[in-house]
């Protein structure tokens, strides 16, 4: 599988004391690792599935947005405890990303939306060991070899 890193507009690295760990959009934050993962394979899959709703890329605040488009949703659920790498950068993805109300908030330019997080709940709710219960878009992962990408590098999970 080769698919391809899309860029999120005005994105910038996000760097601690012992460098960058992270690329992420201005003005974000993360919940709970410096990655998180969506591809477009799972937002149209969401958007088939409930297409009176939105799922653009901005309302799950990715930092990577991966263009997958010759398979079906949700395909990154399957990347976790796997290593994805991308331009020089690695990371160990560990979890699938849970999803909240926050998601279902207005937005510039998205209105307010419960149906969001209903159709996650529906169609891609799975337990995840020690939360439970969770609805998930997108995965969390961890940077193992920092590095520098851009939009248009290829992506391969190993």
């Amino acid at each position: 599988m080769s698919p391809i890193v899309e860029g999120i507009e005005g994105a910038e690295v996000e760097t601690l004391s012992d460098g960058p760990i992270a690329v992420v959009a201005p003005g974000t934050y993360f919940d709970a690792a410096p990655l998180h993962v969506v591809t477009t394979a799972t937002l149209a899959r969401l958007g088939a599935l409930a297409p009176d709703s939105a799922f653009p890329a901005q309302r799950f605040r990715p930092n990577v947005v991966v263009a997958v488009d010759d398979e079906p949703g949700f395909v990154e659920n399957d990347w976790v405890n796997h290593t994805m790498t991308f331009g020089g950068v690695a990371a160990s993805v560990f979890l699938a990303a849970p999803r909240c109300i926050m998601t279902t908030l207005a937005q510039p330019g998205l209105p307010r939306d419960p149906g969001v997080l209903q159709t996650i709940t529906r169609y891609n709710r799975f337990d995840i060991p020690g939360l439970g219960p969770s609805s998930c878009v997108g995965v969390y992962a961890l940077v193992t070899t920092p590095g520098s990408t851009r939009a248009g590098d290829a992506v391969e999970i190993t």
